[in-house]
């Protein structure tokens, strides 16, 4: 991802944070996350809306979880997320995967994309 798009992200989830509502927009901050990341692809142009709309569609359609809770509402979001960007060619299921487990083992926790915060694995890219 690059910066614009990181910057996006937060901007778009800063934004979610201040709408004013008697309830929270989203249940967790991953979901809040997963709306942004979809809204900044989109706002670089890396994602087109409506093919986004029918891999959303067909992520719902797959789900047919008994689940109504907005957890499994945004479970789609991320699965529709990962499904058209390895249509589009932006990500391969190998890099997807490599990411995940990395995130999955411990390795890896997203502190690079928290600003002021430290992180400890190795990779080549300014802070």
């Amino acid at each position: 991802m690059t910066d614009e798009l990181d910057r996006l992200i937060d901007q778009t989830v800063d934004e979610i944070a201040q709408i004013e509502t008697e309830e929270p927009v989203f249940e967790a901050p991953w979901q809040a996350r997963g709306f942004a990341l979809a809204v900044a692809l989109r706002q670089q142009d890396h994602v087109d809306w409506l093919a986004f709309q029918q891999h959303l569609s067909n992520a719902l359609e797959a789900t047919q979880s008994p689940r109504a809770d907005e957890s499994a509402y945004y479970e789609s979001w991320v699965d529709a997320l990962e499904s058209i960007l390895m249509d589009t060619g932006t990500i391969s299921r190998e890099e997807l995967d490599d990411r995940t487990s990395e995130f999955a083992s411990g390795h890896r926790d997203a502190s690079e994309f928290v600003a002021g915060v430290e992180h400890s694995h190795s990779h080549s890219h300014e802070h």
